[in-house]
Formats: C-alpha cells, structure tokens, sequence
C-alpha cells in the first residue's frame, strides 16, 4: 500500500520517526500483530467477565 506520490512518502516517513521516538524501536510485523490480538482479547474477556459478574 506504498503511496507514489514523494510528498506523501516523506510525510509517511516522518510520521514512522515520530512514532519510533515516542515508542521506542519499531517491533516487528508478526509481534504487533499479536500483542493487538492479546489486547483486544484482554478487553473482550474483561467485557464477558463484567456481564457474567452482574446479578441476574
């Protein structure tokens, strides 16, 4: 999904550099992936666990 237009690119690149400053080095593809399953599935299981602790 590489943009061709330079300005875009640029913009792209800087954004990357902002985000690697403010969240240290760049983890790869495969490890992000799954810490974002790993958080997604932390919070539905916290949602299913709230449902399932109020009293009926």
């Amino acid at each position: 999904m590489a943009s061709q237009d330079p300005d875009e690119q640029q913009r792209l690149k800087a954004l990357q550099q902002r985000w690697d400053k403010n969240f240290g080095p760049p983890i790869s593809r495969r490890r992000q992936i799954l810490s974002a399953l790993a958080i997604i599935g932390g919070i539905i299981g916290l949602i299913v666990l709230a449902f399932l602790s109020v009293p009926k």
